[in-house]
């Protein structure tokens, strides 16, 4: 983390008998900071960062470059489409959590 300077980095897991591949990681540059002031800026920019992988994974966004506007067109409408159709499987799987993937997965299984 050179470029960032002094950087405070927290690794998040579900129990710390949980695999590493499957840990979250967080930065902050508040040093001093303490976690019950740092964990609610890292759920904030958590939902930031998965919106952000999400649309790279989901539209292939990481090679797009121009046309920001309609990008962010295209990831909202897709945002609204996997919203409802996740709704309409959470319905479905009332005992299971549903994720955009899932979505998309259950979307290319039907066409």
């Amino acid at each position: 983390m050179r470029k960032l300077g002094p950087t405070l980095v927290l690794v998040i897991r579900k129990s710390l008998s949980s695999p590493l591949d499957q840990a979250c990681y967080g930065d902050n540059r508040l040093l001093d900071a303490d976690a019950q002031k740092v964990m609610p800026m890292l759920a904030v920019r958590w939902d930031i960062e998965t919106l952000f992988e999400n649309c790279k994974d989901l539209l292939g966004s990481d090679h797009y470059q121009t046309a920001i506007v309609r990008f962010w067109t295209l990831v909202s409408c897709l945002a609204y489409l996997l919203d409802k159709r996740r709704a309409r499987l959470q319905a479905q799987r009332p005992a299971e959590h549903v994720t955009w993937g899932d979505v998309r997965r259950a979307i290319q299984a039907e066409h």
